[in-house]
């Protein structure tokens, strides 16, 4: 999300990995709950740092088209507690990178708002914050076999 050209450092990434490796990739998710609920005020769009975001299907795509064979994911994370509240602190006008300043009922409802949201995740991990998935090179190059 922080790159120009994401893709052409997904190409590289591959490049570099043995065959047989497997990348980690986290990155925020334009499907989050968090975006629906807080929209513009998301913290995961984090203007102007995060320059390309995805969401599930656009980051396999590209992890494809950087000539990854299998991609898992995403995989189930958790972690709409600092997201809601952080979204909060920027609806509200102040600084999402301070402690934010709720009071007691609104830490309450926040903390509430994103148990639910993970716990909606667990089942449907594409609507989390953020994006986890591992993305695989080929063991053996395309049209080659170990026998």
């Amino acid at each position: 999300e922080h790159l120009h050209d994401p893709l052409a450092t997904l190409r590289l990434c591959f490049k570099f990995l043995h065959p047989g490796g497997v990348l980690w990739i986290a990155t925020p998710n334009l499907q989050a709950l968090g975006h629906m609920r807080f929209g513009r005020n998301w913290r995961g769009l984090e203007p102007p740092r995060h320059l390309i975001l995805f969401n599930t299907p656009s980051l396999k795509t590209t992890l494809k088209n950087a000539g990854f064979t299998s991609c898992s994911g995403p995989l189930p994370t958790v972690g709409a507690k600092w997201m809601f509240r952080a979204s909060d602190t920027i609806a509200r006008g102040c600084n999402a990178l301070k402690s934010p300043v709720h009071s007691f009922w609104d830490k309450w409802r926040l903390k509430r708002e994103a148990r639910q949201a993970d716990s909606q995740v667990k089942s449907c991990p594409e609507l989390a914050e953020e994006l986890v998935m591992l993305a695989a090179k080929p063991s053996m190059p395309t049209g080659q076999s170990d026998t």
